[in-house]
């Protein structure tokens, strides 16, 4: 064993040399293939990440860059360049509040004027009213003479000859009452036997009684009647009737329009019912003007596009009325007009919509109302002829919500017009439509409108509506009527040779608080959440 062993130390001794080389080759030949395939790796991720570097700067390089209100450029992105985007932000933010300035201010046009000491005045029809808004002046004078200058405006003795009168401005008539139309008719009877000298005692002052009952008269009847008084009143009637229509532009009275009803009170006007009226004259004067610039350059009521003004109503229970919007025609059987000395009275409050927790709750629809079996369909205003029998006199109108149908048909809804929700109101209610309530920013105030026009001038009406002020949005129609032209003859009203329909357009109107918060009543501001501003400018 010794002997192998020194064998072994000699074999080393003799190529010690070779023994060493050959470990120093296989440890060079281990260090030099072991880590180059993860160092090959590491390295083509390295290039590869700056080689995208490198085509990022190159493409940013020649991305055009584009600021507003300025040039494009190319380039690459520097601290100036991203300071030049700031400014390019901020410059856009102050447009965006001029912008809002600027149309919060054309809000206000026709219905406030800014006084040179920074105050706002109320508009009465184009005149401003001091010492009324936020708090009314306990000077009587003033009070008295704001009471006198807002009844001016609705007092028939001014409403058709006053310049700025809304009438005047329509250009506007009645339909003729049978009661015109009687006096015109006695009138012509008692020329006529003056002239004949065959007025007899018994008859004396009183021809009338000669003529037949004029309640059970209609004009496309005159064939049935006989007598010469019978011929004499269908004469006369046809005569005002087209007369009538030959000297106006549209038809309207003083009932068309909404009065405050502190003009009916002996004790003068608080600081609500003052701001009340400013709102209704305001908005019913856009109205007008809308009405005036849509029958401009029409010669009569039958060239106007729209032909008769219904009423205008306003208010959250105004749109409320659309699911039951009445014929409204005055017939020569209904007797007098229908109060056409005096406009619509309404009560103080119930001006502005107010959000309320059931305000995604609609309106229920009113049925329309059926005609009684074995009689024919009734219009309102018209009598009903029962089978097999004679001429009644007209029965009552339709209670308040029903729908009357129009010569046997219903009522068309306009598509795409939803049931309108229930309105917000100091004690209840919901948001519009639009989903806009009263609030510390805009109050929100509704509107009903009811017209008889050709049907393209609806859309024409609304464009002239919105020139008037940039707060308005039509919320919807919520039905359409076709009008019967024999219907629309035998009730006094003449609309041409083209057929009509009757609409009501419920639109609401926004009024920002920067300038109607500062004449807003306490009692607004609390409800709306606007803070009341102090008194004085």
């Amino acid at each position: 064993m010794k002997i192998a062993k020194d064998q072994w130390l000699g074999i080393v001794k003799d190529h010690a040399f070779i023994i060493v080389c050959g470990v120093v080759v296989v440890a060079a030949v281990v260090a030099l293939f072991y880590p180059l395939g993860a160092l090959s790796s590491r390295l083509r991720g390295r290039m590869a990440t700056e080689l995208g570097l490198a085509q990022q700067a190159q493409q940013l390089g020649r991305t055009p860059i584009s600021l507003p209100e300025r040039k494009p450029f190319s380039g690459p992105v520097t601290p100036a360049i991203i300071q030049a985007k700031k400014q390019a932000q901020a410059d856009l933010r102050a447009q965006a509040s001029r912008i809002r300035r600027l149309v919060q201010r054309h809000n206000a046009r026709g219905r406030v004027q800014f006084a040179a000491d920074g105050s706002v005045l109320p508009l009465l029809m184009g005149v401003p009213e001091k010492n009324l808004l936020p708090q009314a002046s306990s000077n009587l004078v003033v009070l008295a003479d704001f009471r006198r200058a807002y009844e001016r405006i609705f007092t028939r003795r001014f409403a058709w000859r006053n310049p700025q009168g809304w009438l005047k401005r329509l250009d506007a008539a009645m339909a003729p009452t049978p009661g015109q139309i009687q006096q015109i008719l006695a009138h012509r009877l008692r020329a006529q036997a003056q002239l004949e000298g065959a007025v007899r005692p018994e008859t004396g002052a009183g021809v009338s009684s000669r003529l037949e009952p004029f309640g059970n008269f209609q004009p496309n009847q005159s064939s049935q009647a006989t007598g010469p008084s019978a011929r004499l009143l269908a004469e006369v009637t046809r005569q005002v009737v087209f007369h009538t229509a030959q000297h106006c532009r549209i038809y309207a009275d003083l009932s068309c329009f909404q009065e405050r009803s502190f003009v009916q009170s002996d004790i003068l006007p608080n600081v609500d019912q003052i701001y009340d009226a400013f709102v209704d004259t305001w908005l019913q004067n856009d109205v007008v003007n809308a009405i005036a610039a849509t029958n401009a350059g029409s010669a009569n009521v039958t060239q106007s596009p729209i032909k008769r003004l219904i009423s205008i109503s306003i208010g959250p229970d105004s749109a409320g009325q659309s699911s039951g919007m009445q014929n409204n025609f005055t017939s020569f059987n209904s007797g007098a007009s229908r109060g056409a000395d005096r406009p619509r009275i309404v009560g103080n409050g119930g001006l502005l919509v107010y959000g309320a927790a059931n305000a995604n709750q609609p309106a229920t629809p009113q049925p329309p109302t059926m005609p009684a079996a074995g009689a024919l369909p009734q219009m309102p205003g018209r009598p009903v002829m029962p089978v097999g029998g004679a001429m009644q006199p007209m029965s009552t109108m339709p209670p308040t919500g029903a729908m009357p149908r129009m010569m046997g048909r219903a009522p068309m809804a306009l598509p795409g017009s939803p049931a309108l929700p229930g309105l917000g109101s100091p004690s209840g209610g919901g948001v519009l439509l639009t989903g806009q309530a009263s609030n510390a920013r805009y109050q929100v105030v509704v509107m009903s409108i009811r017209l008889v026009l050709e049907p393209w001038a609806i859309n024409r009406f609304i464009q002239e509506l919105y020139r008037q002020n940039n707060g308005y949005t039509v919320l919807q129609i919520p039905t359409i009527h076709t009008v019967d032209p024999v219907e629309a003859l035998t009730s006094g009203y003449v609309y041409g040779q083209v057929p009509v329909v009757r609409v009501n357009i419920v639109v609401e109107d926004i009024m920002f608080s920067t300038w109607h918060g500062r004449i807003m009543p306490t009692d607004y501001c609390q409800k709306c959440g606007v803070t009341p501003p102090p008194p004085g400018p």
